[in-house]
Formats: structure tokens, sequence, C-alpha cells
């Protein structure tokens, strides 16, 4: 059985923070991606949070609040185990 296209984007979503290594605001993620459906990123985001493989916060800039997502520990752990 393969891998389904919502977990390659799970593992791309984790790389792309893991090279990038700091902060990236969730349109920025998107944009890094491909331009990606912002819905379809940040539903994906939701559940890699949820795992404890990614951090989100919001951030207020000029009164706007902005989602800036990171990779913790954990998500760094896992994507090394798939470069092995």
């Amino acid at each position: 059985m393969g891998i389904s296209k919502n977990d390659k984007l799970k593992i791309e979503i984790l790389k792309k923070l893991s090279e990038n290594g700091h902060e990236m605001s969730l349109n920025s993620l998107r944009a890094e991606l491909g331009g990606l459906n912002y819905y379809k990123v940040k539903n994906n985001c939701d559940f890699l949070e949820l795992l404890g493989y990614i951090k989100n916060e919001k951030k207020g800039i000029r009164s706007v609040e902005y989602n800036f997502i990171s990779i913790t520990d954990k998500g760094i752990d896992l994507i090394l185990e798939f470069k092995k």
C-alpha cells in the first residue's frame, strides 16, 4: 500500500520547515509548497501540530493576526528517520 497524497504533503511540510531552519508564515509555507490551497495546508499543519511535530503561533502584525509555523525537535527527529 502506498502513501496518500495528504501524507506526502505532511512529509513535504516537515521537510520545508526543517530546511528553512526558522519559523515561516502559513502563506509563505504554502507558496514554498507550490501555491497549494490555503485550507489544505492549514488542515495538514493542524494535524501535524496535534501530533507534536510542528508548532503554530499566532502573531499580530499591524492588527492582523498571522499563523507562524515552526518545526519541533520531535518533527526534526521524524524527518531524520525518513532520510535514513
